[in-house]
C-alpha cells in the first residue's frame, strides 16, 4: 500500500492533484480510518485503463479547436465575438444600452 506522498513520487504529480482525483472518484483508493492508501497493482491497472480510455476517445475537442484556429477563431476570436455582440446590441439601439431621453 502506498501513501499519497509515495504515489506523488511514483506518478510525478502533486499530492493536491491526487487528493482532487480521490474527491472526484477518479483514482482507486482505500480509506483506513482517516488515512488514504493506494494499492500499487490497482494504481497500475488504473493507469493502463486511463491510457486505453484516452486512446479510444474521439478527438472532438482537439478537432474543434483545430477547426476554430483554421477559421481564424482562437481564444482571441472568442473575445472578439463577445465584443462584437455587445457593439451590435449597442448600435441596434437595444434598450439595455439606450440613454434615457428627457422630455
Amino acid at each position: 500500500m502506498l501513501t499519497a506522498k509515495e504515489l506523488e513520487a511514483m506518478l510525478k504529480i502533486d499530492v493536491k492533484t491526487i487528493y482532487s482525483y480521490v474527491q472526484r472518484g477518479l483514482i482507486p483508493y482505500v480509506r483506513i480510518q482517516s488515512n488514504l492508501r493506494f494499492s500499487k497493482p490497482e494504481i497500475q491497472a488504473w493507469i493502463e485503463g486511463t491510457k486505453l480510455e484516452m486512446a479510444e476517445k474521439p478527438r472532438s475537442l482537439n478537432d474543434s479547436s483545430r477547426r476554430e484556429r483554421s477559421e481564424g477563431e482562437g481564444q482571441e476570436g472568442g473575445k472578439r465575438s463577445v465584443q462584437e455582440k455587445r457593439r451590435r446590441e449597442r448600435d441596434a439601439g437595444s434598450s439595455r444600452f439606450r440613454p434615457l431621453e428627457m422630455g
